[in-house]
């Protein structure tokens, strides 16, 4: 099975759990890499976040989790284990594989999943230089 079939059918059955749950997502994140290879997530919205928290799929328990209060502004960017100001890690971050599948969660202070941004993404899909939205758009420059 093909990497973009595989990443696809990722996206569709989080979608589909989220649908069956109840719960909506609100907002956009996308994902791309720095010079250094790491990876660097952007909030496109306002965002009043008081958890992120980032998961390999497949694995128990979180990778990175960070809690206190952040106001993301639109376009924002934060790099995956680098705190944004007034969070402050929690548990991790552990080391990412070049083929992990993460799923990315920013929760608001009332810890509701259904006002969460959430997106799933497939590290082997994304590259430096090219930015991926959590549904599966890409662009030279996130949020667009």
């Amino acid at each position: 099975m093909s990497t973009r079939r595989r990443c696809a059918g990722i996206r569709a059955a989080a979608a589909m759990l989220l649908m069956l749950t109840g719960c909506s997502v609100v907002g956009d994140i996308w994902a791309t890499k720095d010079a250094n290879d790491s990876v660097v997530f952007a909030v496109c919205d306002d965002f009043e976040a008081s958890e992120l928290r980032v998961r390999v799929q497949g694995v128990e328990g979180a990778a990175w989790t960070a809690s206190g209060q952040h106001d993301f502004a639109p376009n924002e960017t934060f790099s995956y284990g680098v705190d944004p100001s007034g969070l402050s890690t929690t548990s991790g971050p552990l080391e990412l594989e070049a083929t992990d599948t993460v799923v990315v969660s920013i929760m608001p202070e009332d810890q509701t999943e259904g006002s969460s941004i959430r997106g799933v993404f497939d590290l082997d899909e994304v590259n430096s230089g090219d930015c991926l939205a959590a549904d599966g758009r890409t662009a030279e420059d996130p949020c667009t």
